[in-house]
């Protein structure tokens, strides 16, 4: 089963981005789970270093313009999984 990530840190954002995501998983019977969905990259990350597994990532970019440190070492994380 291929999980799904999402970061980003606007809540409406975040929801529309589940609700889109679930939807497509059920109406398209993708083999495929929301693992995680969160505004932190911290969380995200921490979660990725218990359970490193090949997934889709959904991360918000905007935040990187804001915070770059924290949002690079999760953009770093991510690709080392790959």
């Amino acid at each position: 089963m291929l999980k799904i990530y999402v970061c980003e840190d606007n809540l409406p954002e975040r929801q529309r981005i589940i609700d889109i995501i679930t939807k497509v998983i059920c109406i398209e019977e993708y083999d495929m789970e929301l693992a995680l969905a969160s505004d932190d990259p911290h969380k995200l990350l921490e979660f990725l270093r218990q359970t490193p597994s090949t997934a889709v990532y959904f991360l918000d970019i905007w935040m990187l313009s804001h915070s770059p440190p924290r949002y690079a070492s999760l953009i770093r994380a991510v690709l080392l999984y790959l």
